[in-house]
């Protein structure tokens, strides 16, 4: 979970079991970090950059840890800082019917040039696209 501050709800779910780690800046609050803790949850401290987690330096500490691969799970802001960094090579895209939050565009125009749909297929009544990014745009401008 990247939180640069550790706002995440302490009676989330996602807290609750399983192999779960919370990245954040030296932003969060140590009393925060320390209930997260106290959850059997993992709390990584990163390097800030613009006021946010340093996903570069996630990475890098997450490779230290022996952890090659992630799932990034979330919205837009989140599928376009990976993107635009350069870090993500592969997605799963889950298109849902269902309108969650603002609705606004997962991905930015020009990250859209960067991927490529290898395969696409339905669960349940939802859409999954699976793909590879390309660090730089395969389409031409139209």
């Amino acid at each position: 979970i990247v939180d640069s501050t550790a706002k995440i709800s302490l009676n989330s779910k996602v807290l609750k079991g399983g192999k779960v780690l919370v990245a954040c800046t030296k932003k969060a609050p140590a009393a925060r970090i320390r209930k997260i803790q106290e959850k059997g949850t993992g709390v990584l401290i990163v390097k800030e950059k613009k006021g946010r987690v340093d996903l570069h330096s996630l990475v890098q500490q997450l490779g230290i840890a022996g952890i090659s691969s992630v799932l990034v799970e979330g919205g837009a802001k989140i599928i376009n800082s990976f993107i635009e960094e350069g870090i993500a090579d592969e997605f799963v895209f889950v298109i849902s019917r269902k309108k969650v939050g603002k609705g606004i565009d997962a991905l930015k125009p020009e990250h859209i040039r960067k991927i490529t749909a290898r395969k696409i297929y339905f669960m349940g009544k939802d859409m999954v696209v699976e793909g590879i990014i390309y660090k730089k745009s395969r389409r031409r401008k139209s």
